[in-house]
């Protein structure tokens, strides 16, 4: 049986990767992760076809957590954005997201509908309404496992007091976990560490030069993170990334080739056929069906 996450913020520090959908929460699960997070990024593009700026609904979001809570064990934290929308919105949300079993919700600072941070046209909203935001959301968790992680992408544009004061308003208002986006210099880190309470989360950076990461930052370690002070590392590109790059390389071969044995041959060298059907279980499920044995 898998631990709750918050016993593993408590043993800390370990490795969250990103999923987008069953499948991918399957195989994390399976490597050996302690826990994963559904990716906002990763849920817009294999769900929907459409990039992250806020258009994916929170229905969609909660059905997708369903899904995966439904077929695997490790906690699953959710990214939902800003809430989707004003007090209202984030309080129904935070609702929705514990009511589908997320362990976890990662709620941020930017004005609704939100640009992922890679853009530099985002914006956030003030600090009052980034409390009040932050309210919202513990009220909609009361009663539930769920914990808050507050995220700000002041870094990005703001610099480092503004992120440091938005990240002690999380913790302020709820937040047992807090992760700033594009605060990857080691001596805002420190900062980080010792003036703000709480777990913190760190994700990694593997695209050249966005959001400010240098080579030899986008070169960390888990345990360089780990001997910074994080308590959870999150490795968002693994699931979908991982995916693009199989699913291109197999799709080209089968076209240029004109068949699949080329394919055929490496899945059987790596033994993917027979995971396939430890992934989907079909041997427990077919244990139910007498007439299928």
């Amino acid at each position: 049986m898998s631990k709750p996450l918050r016993e593993l913020c408590q043993e800390g520090p370990f490795f969250e990767a990103c999923v987008y959908d069953c499948l991918s929460a399957r195989v994390v699960e399976m490597a050996g992760y302690r826990a994963m997070c559904l990716s906002g990024f990763g849920l817009a593009l294999a769900y929907c076809g459409v990039p992250d700026i806020g258009i994916v609904t929170p229905t969609e979001v909660a059905e997708m957590v369903r899904r995966i809570t439904r077929c695997t064990s490790i906690p699953l934290i959710v990214d939902i954005d800003s809430g989707y929308g004003n007090e209202l919105n984030v309080i129904r949300t935070c609702q929705m997201m514990a009511d589908a079993g997320a362990a976890a919700v990662h709620l941020e600072d930017q004005t609704f509908p939100k640009i992922n941070p890679m853009v530099p046209t985002f914006s956030l909203v003030s600090q009052d309404d980034w409390k009040r935001r932050l309210d919202a959301a513990m009220y909609g968790l009361r009663g539930s496992d769920c914990m808050l992680i507050g995220r700000t992408d002041a870094r990005v544009k703001y610099g480092v007091d503004e992120t440091l004061q938005r990240l002690k308003i999380a913790a302020d208002h709820g937040a047992e976990m807090t992760l700033a986006i594009g605060m990857y210099e080691e001596a805002d880190i420190q900062r980080y560490m010792r003036e703000i309470p709480g777990y913190k989360m760190y994700e990694y950076m593997s695209v050249p030069g966005a959001l400010g990461a240098t080579k030899e930052q986008m070169s960390r370690t888990f345990q360089d993170c780990a001997d910074l002070g994080f308590t959870m590392m999150s490795m968002p590109t693994i699931g979908m990334l991982g995916a693009i790059v199989g699913i291109q390389d197999f799709a080209a071969s089968a076209l240029r080739e004109g068949n699949d044995f080329d394919i055929i041959r490496k899945i059987d060298a790596v033994q993917a056929r027979p995971l396939m059907y430890k992934l989907n279980r079909t041997d427990e499920w077919l244990g139910w069906n007498k007439d299928a044995k």
